[in-house]
């Protein structure tokens, strides 16, 4: 665990009472809103149109000439291949163009490349094989805007192509008959967000002479899932799609998402995006990682409640499999960090190792991140060459920084704060050192993990009336999430483990003794390190619970520390404590504030040989001696000056502090890590 920051939304209350005067919506949502940077009349239109009109698929530059290509196959009778991606977006968008392809009679195929072996996009064996079996044209979906090379070799083996992606340009686009992507600089659509699976379904109604609402019904439930797959913000259109599609796939015919709903405990709730992206995109997705996501097209394409059963019953079993991997992949990474501690000093993670699963590291890198407050790329070996995925915060920029790397690397693609890339095994410690050089070179500090902090809320106001108008602001996912609450200066007044102690349900009370209890998953008792009788704050989602007819409210903790904890003091020491280990110049003039005294380093010494040790992370353990006003950097040189001296164990992760029983005498004037700071 790392002490996370958090940042509370700025709210004009004038702007919010205009909002909710003006739009009738009630103060809670208008002040969220505002909070947000919704707080005019025209970006409140704007968030609210899910009913109006979806915008025109023609309005994306190079779609007539898609439209017409594609056309011109079916007049001809020529083989037309879907060529996909092997993730939730990619399989959800080539089953959009598939079955509509299959509706109107065409002579279609798809294909998706099998992420080991062939990995993401366009590859030439696959351009091979298509050509072998007759295909005319390559429509691609989700992919191909990078892939110049196997676009030049498509037309030398005498076909043609389409592209259709939603990912960054590079600076030479493929020489296809269209290439159709939002996110190029020339073009002009009034929406560059969608996903693989929203561009795809673009396209079916572009070849429907531009009626995307007929489109929508028949595949909206597909497209809703993509979406929300791909993580891309619901904002604008992706909002309007999700929010029709979720009504949609809430009544879908698609036997295989029917299976897919009954296996992860659907069917009979109201779906959201949230239980779509934990219960339906992960299994999708596990057929991709795990197997072959032809499997999961096969679910997507079926016709038997039978056979539907079958392969939703083995996409589980993969789901099954990815979480068993992750785990191990997780425990590999505490070893190796254990192994290497010197790595949690540096700037951006990078990490590698064997048998770790291609498919599953990109999970396994976003929890990394969150956990250690680092932006990070694992990298999995595989003999000569190398396959890694990266997660990101703040703005810090994955693809800007895999830019400044790319002679060390084979490929590399992706997003700001999320990406993936290949290199040659042997690059890797070039590729860490390079890759965190840049680190130094364009942030003084590096942005930290951050909770944004929609609004104050008190016991008070956590009533289902006002917990239920949120739903207003429905469908939550990227850039649109599920709102989150400060509730300030409440005292514990009692912990329950739940769950074999997996998690806790805390009861706190006001100081005017009203009491709420708030669910904290994944803590147990062992590891929470407030006492009943503390007062803390806490940051927390709220929702509505059912249960026999009755509704209440659900809080459901993120983080949790002392109230008026000094954030920005606590920052600005562990920033000076991690520039200096990393060997960075600090100012001297901050000497006082980081040289602990004899005094300060005894005081702690005596604290742990008293507590017997801490066996929680150190941070936690900062928290419990705060009002020593001991800062945070004197903090951590101090117990690393005990451990240097050997008067304490800390473990490599600093999560864990033993006090050996008998120790004998030191100087603190041999400790080197005293002396280094005596010279700055």
């Amino acid at each position: 665990m790392s002490i996370k920051q958090w940042k509370l939304n700025h709210i004009s209350a004038e702007k919010s009472r205009i909002l909710s005067s003006e739009y009738d919506l009630p103060p809670l949502v208008s002040d969220v809103l505002v909070g947000r940077g919704l707080d005019t009349p025209q970006a409140v239109e704007d968030f609210f149109s899910a009913d109006s009109d979806f915008f025109d698929p023609f309005s994306i530059l190079d779609m007539d000439r898609a439209a017409e290509r594609i056309l011109q196959a079916l007049e001809r009778d020529e083989k037309i291949a879907v060529y996909g991606d092997y993730d939730c977006d990619g399989v959800t968008a080539t089953a959009i163009l598939y079955q509509y392809f299959v509706s109107i009679g065409a002579n279609a195929v798809y294909y998706i490349p099998e992420r080991d072996g062939e990995g993401y996009g366009l590859n030439a064996a696959a351009v091979q094989s298509l050509s072998e079996q007759g295909v005319g044209l390559i429509v691609t979906v989700d992919n191909g805007i990078s892939a110049v090379a196997e676009v030049n070799l498509v037309k030398r083996l005498g076909m043609d192509i389409v592209i259709t992606d939603h990912h960054q340009p590079g600076d030479t686009l493929p020489d296809a008959a269209a290439v159709v992507d939002p996110h190029r600089k020339d073009c002009g659509s009034p929406y560059r967000y969608l996903c693989g699976a929203g561009v795809a379904l673009k396209l079916v109604a572009a070849l429907e002479d531009g009626n995307m609402d007929s489109v929508v019904e028949y595949f909206g439930d597909l497209a809703a899932i993509g979406t929300i797959g791909d993580v891309v913000p619901l904002t604008g259109e992706n909002r309007k799609l999700v929010k029709r599609g979720l009504q949609m796939l809430q009544n879908t015919e698609n036997m295989g998402l029917n299976a897919l709903l009954q296996l992860a405990g659907l069917e009979d709730k109201t779906l959201t995006a949230e239980n779509v992206a934990f219960g339906i995109v992960p299994r999708i997705n596990a057929a991709g990682r795990m197997g072959s996501a032809r499997l999961a097209m096969e679910l997507l394409l079926c016709e038997s409640e039978e056979e539907a059963a079958d392969l939703a019953q083995k996409i589980n079993d993969l789901n099954k499999q990815r979480q068993q991997q992750e785990i191990f992949i997780m425990e590999d990474i505490e070893r190796l960090l254990s192994e290497h501690p010197e790595k949690l000093k540096e700037r951006v993670l990078v990490l590698a190792g064997e048998n770790w699963h291609h498919g599953v590291i990109g999970i396994v890198s976003a929890k990394i991140s969150e956990r250690f407050s680092k932006p990070n790329l694992l990298i999995s070996v595989d003999g000569k060459e190398a396959t890694g995925s990266a997660r990101s915060f703040g703005e810090f920029s994955l693809f800007k920084a895999l830019t400044s790397c790319s002679s060390l690397l084979t490929k590399y693609g992706g997003h700001k704060q999320a990406a993936g890339f290949s290199l040659p095994t042997e690059n890797i410690e070039g590729f860490s050192r390079e890759i965190n050089r840049y680190a130094r070179e364009y942030f003084d500090e590096m942005p930290r993990y951050t909770y944004v902090i929609d609004r104050t809320l008190t016991a008070e106001e956590m009533t289902v009336e006002n917990i239920e108008q949120l739903e207003l602001l429905q469908p939550f996912g990227a850039e649109n999430q599920s709102p989150v609450f400060l509730v300030k200066q409440l005292k514990v007044s009692a912990i329950t483990p739940l769950s074999d102690n997996k998690h806790i349900k805390i009861t706190f009370e006001t100081e005017h003794k009203k009491s709420f209890q708030g669910l904290y998953f994944g803590m147990s008792t062992d590891r929470f390190c407030f006492e009943i009788g503390n007062t803390v704050d806490l940051v927390a989602s709220v929702g509505i619970n059912e249960y026999n007819g009755r509704k209440s409210v659900s809080v459901k903790i993120k983080d949790i520390r002392p109230s008026d904890f000094p954030e920005s003091q606590f920052f600005s020491a562990k920033t000076a404590y991690e520039k200096i280990t990393q060997g960075e110049p600090v100012d001297s003039r901050l000497k006082g504030r980081i040289l602990p005294s004899r005094d300060e380093i005894a005081f702690l010494y005596q604290l742990l040989k008293k507590n017997r040790g801490f066996h929680q992370d150190v941070e936690l353990l900062y928290i419990k001696i705060m009002e020593t006003k001991l800062n945070y950097c004197k903090f951590r040189f101090v117990l690393d000056i005990l451990n240097e001296l050997r008067l304490i164990e800390l473990s490599p992760l600093g999560n864990d502090i033993t006090v050996p029983e008998q120790v004998q005498r030191v100087d603190l004037n041999n400790s080197g890590i005293l002396q280094r700071l005596n010279q700055i």
